[in-house]
Parts: structure tokens; sequence; C-alpha cells
């Protein structure tokens, strides 16, 4: 029976889901590990043959499945770290450098997005820059590639700040670590909506690349999830940036002026907000200037923690 369901259940989906309860059980110990995958594994079945029976089609199947996967991250990075569970082996050295990697590989994937010119425009600027993606769609794909290595290593990142942070607060540190999986998440159905964007792009150009036909309207429909899937995710970024640049400021465990930067960006970010309801511009050039320090606070916290480790200010000073 189980053979069956599985052959059964929908791909890609059912593989996110796998790949997510595989990445937070690495390390753990046999019996505990294989329990978890496996309890995952029988829920996934169980869900996919009542759904089929109640006629549900496997792809609906398969986004119920992400977002209960998703709505569960917090309580999975929870276990996995010790708040639920037994305790787990993890060297403290090691996750703390490891975070730093983390952070300064999503500062290196998003610069790199920004020179393979990862998005495209909608509104206005839709019919400017649909053609162009079309003409460019092989090295648009490239930009999604990075995009996708972003997510993978915002989701590390989640978990090892977690784990470097949570001595000092763990509520605070788990909220941090929550939106960064949220953001990581949301930047997967982004890089998705920019793979099925490239494709319509490929089928629009077979077609004669005729404005405002059918195929046009759906590449529209789609480039505005895309989108707005990467705003989010830009967003929950910087909200993660400012929960952990807090709790520096508040704790310490890297120089608290670097929590300043990250601090200073949310407060941009909120400026931002208020400015849209009385100019444009000041909205984008503020949102732009927090995007920019928060960029910062990633790459000075993730060379601090990769190079130096947690900073202990308290054992500084006894030793003077």
């Amino acid at each position: 029976m189980r053979a069956a369901i599985r052959s059964a259940t929908p791909g890609i989906a059912w593989n996110l889901v796998l790949w997510w309860v595989r990445f937070y059980t690495l390390g753990l110990v046999g019996a505990s590990r294989d329990r978890r995958r496996e309890q995952i594994h029988s829920d996934l079945w169980e869900h996919f043959a009542d759904r089929t029976e109640q006629g549900a089609s496997p792809a609906l199947i398969g986004l119920e499945a992400l977002g209960r996967a998703a709505r569960g991250v917090a309580a999975d990075i929870f276990w996995r770290f010790g708040l639920e569970g037994e305790p787990k082996m993890v060297s403290k050295s090691v996750a703390v450098r490891a975070s730093g990697v983390a952070l300064l590989v999503i500062v290196g994937s998003a610069i790199g997005m920004m020179v393979a010119d990862f998005g495209i425009g909608t509104g206005e600027y839709f019919r400017d820059d649909f053609p162009k993606f079309a003409r460019e769609s092989d090295s648009r794909g490239v930009g999604l590639a990075i995009g996708g290595l972003l997510s993978l290593a915002a989701v590390f990142a989640a978990a090892a700040l977690y784990w470097t942070f949570r001595p000092y607060q763990p509520l605070v540190a788990a909220i941090g670590a929550s939106a960064l999986v949220a953001a990581s998440l949301l930047m997967v159905a982004a890089v998705t909506a920019g793979l099925a964007l490239v494709d319509i792009a490929d089928e629009w150009t077979a077609r004669g690349s005729v404005v405002n036909d059918g195929v046009w309207a759906s590449a529209h429909h789609v480039a505005k999830m895309h989108e707005s899937f990467g705003f989010l995710s830009i967003l929950l970024l910087m909200g993660s940036v400012v929960v952990f640049g807090a709790l520096v400021i508040w704790k310490g465990a890297v120089p608290r002026w670097v929590g300043g930067i990250g601090a200073l960006g949310g407060l941009l970010l909120v400026v931002a907000f208020v400015g849209a309801l009385f100019s444009e511009s000041v909205f984008w050039w503020t949102l732009v200037a927090s995007i920019v320090l928060g960029g910062v606070w990633l790459l000075v916290t993730g060379a601090w923690l990769a190079l130096k480790g947690v900073y202990e200010p308290d054992a500084r000073a006894d030793a003077v």
C-alpha cells in the first residue's frame, strides 16, 4: 500500500516538503531522524489518500501540503533544536560559523540575482519588459537559479542563526528564524513563477510574439505573481534582519553597533510605508535605502560570525 501511494503522490510539491524534512533532520541520530521522517511520510500519504477520495486534484493536494509545511516551519525548527523533543548534539562553534557563511551566501546570491536581472516589471512596465524577458529567457534562467540558491541559504541561515542566538533570547530568535524561513519559501514561489514565465515567454515567441494575445495575458498574470512573491520575500527578509538586529542591540552576540544597522534598516522600512501615503518617490527611495542597510547588516554580521564567532562583551570586561 505504501509503495502504491508513494508512486501516486504529486511530484514537485511532495519533493519540496520531503526535502525540508530531510534538511532539518540532518545530523540527528538514526532512530530520531528515521522516526520523524516516517511520521511525516505517513501524514502525507494519509492526506493524499483522503483528499483523493474526495476528488481533489493532485496539484491542489500538493499546494495544501506545501501550505501545511509552511505553517509548521517554526514548530519544526523548535523541535529540531530542542525546544521540543530530546536534546540534539550540535556543535555551537560550527553553528555560529555556518550561520555567518550562510548570511554571506545570501548577500552573494542577492547581488548575483540583480546582476542577472532576476525580475520583470508589471503594470505600465510590462509592455516593455516582457519582450525583453522573452529575448533573454536563457540568461533570466541564471537569475532564477541564483534565486534558488538564495532560498536554500536562507533556510540554512535560519536554522543556524536560531541555534546561535537561542541562548540569548529563544523566543525572539525563533521569530527571526521563522521570518527568514518564510522569506525562503516565498522566494521558492517567486522562482517557480519565474520558471513558468520563462516557459510562457518561449511559447509566446514561438507563436510570433503577438502583443496582447492570450499568451501575453497569461504571462502578465504570472509576472504579477512572480513580482508579488519576490517583494514579500524581501519584506520578510528585512523583518528577520530587524528582529535579529534588535536582539543584537539588546543582548549582544555581535557588537551592538552592528545591530544598529539592522534596526535602522527597519526604521527606514516603516518610514517607506508611511511615506507611501504622501509620495511614491519617498516610498521607493526609503525602501531601497532600507534594503541596502539590510544587505549591509547581512554582510557585516555574516563576516563577523564566520571569522570571529560570537562576541561576548561581558566576558571581555571580566577579563580586563
